[in-house]
């Protein structure tokens, strides 16, 4: 019984840590468009907390491209 208690708490325990980075898991692209609706940069959010990659010019005008789960 004791064994299976240690277990549940473990399973729960990981279950816990997962959820609290639930963004980890995603990512998405975005584009960056000027006033005319042409695309001028593009702003990526790779998976597992890596950092932003932006190429080209950034504009107040973002839209999402692609979202999803890296698996």
């Amino acid at each position: 019984m004791k064994k299976l208690v240690l277990a549940s708490l473990a399973t729960a325990t990981i279950v816990l840590s997962f959820s609290a980075v639930a963004g980890y898991w995603d990512f998405r692209i975005y584009n960056y468009v000027d006033e005319n609706g042409k695309v001028v940069g593009t702003l990526h959010f790779p998976c597992f907390n890596r950092k932003a990659v932006i190429t080209g010019e950034t504009t107040k005008n973002k839209v999402l491209v692609e979202a999803g789960t890296c698996l």
